[in-house]
């Protein structure tokens, strides 16, 4: 019981962090671009890039787990944002993944497709939240990865985020 009370206090104190620092309204967030230079995004100030992900992946103060990648890839003509989708979902669920969502991005910056599936990863139980946005001549590739007790928490940053991508 004392162990189980150690893990929920501490996953309240992480999802307060999340909420109260991780915002990307107002001040709290600077100017990023994808390593190609093709898009322009916001992260909150106190994110920082994780270890050997030239730019592309962030992570929040005191958050394990949590990760948000942004980042472009040539489109290829041949392959509409769908058929990427859907054969990644397909992927997840010959791997026993449950798809939590699939919908348009109903972001204003970017049309686009949003998706979520669970996982499981090296720290346990995970939810990736992709979100891949349409450019001219490049697919905006987004994925939020969170552990199930943080990922409601973190969700609206993620996509806030991702509605800041601008074409450069």
């Amino acid at each position: 019981m004392e162990a189980v009370m150690k893990t929920s206090h501490f996953s309240i104190i992480t999802v307060l962090v999340l909420l109260f620092g991780a915002g990307c309204g107002g001040t709290s967030s600077e100017t990023m671009s994808d390593p190609t230079e093709r898009i322009t995004f916001e992260l909150p100030v106190e994110w920082e890039a994780v270890r050997g992900s030239n730019g592309t992946r962030f992570a929040p103060p005191a958050s394990p787990g949590v990760e948000i990648q942004v980042n472009t890839v040539d489109a290829n003509s041949r392959i509409s944002l769908s058929q990427r989708r859907d054969g990644w979902l397909e992927g997840q669920r010959r791997q026993g993944a449950s798809i939590l969502l699939n919908q348009d991005w109903s972001g204003e910056n970017l049309s686009g497709l949003e998706y979520a599936h669970d996982a499981e990863g090296m720290r346990g139980e995970m939810i990736w939240h992709h979100i891949l946005l349409e450019g001219d001549g490049y697919v905006v590739t987004t994925h939020l990865q969170a552990p199930p007790d943080i990922y409601e928490a973190i969700l609206p940053v993620y996509r806030e985020i991702v509605s800041s991508v601008r074409p450069e």
